[in-house]
């Protein structure tokens, strides 16, 4: 999962912040790929939308959306 397509999704910074319940400077500080703890969180708040890489593997597929 990438952070510019989070970002993208949520419709910039504040509104990813918002979304996510964190403060804005911790979604500058993420890096390009996000982390499982990250990922899983977005993948509740948007409702399997975005899919984490741990749901991934547990679904058997290899493909991150």
């Amino acid at each position: 999962m990438l952070k510019k397509d989070v970002i993208e999704y949520f419709g910039g910074l504040a509104q990813t912040a918002r979304a996510l319940r964190i403060h804005e400077n911790s979604v500058r500080r993420w890096s390009d790929v996000l982390t499982d703890n990250i990922q899983y969180k977005v993948e509740l708040v948007t409702k399997g939308k975005f899919k984490s890489r741990e749901t991934l593997l547990l679904s058997g597929s290899d493909s991150e959306e």
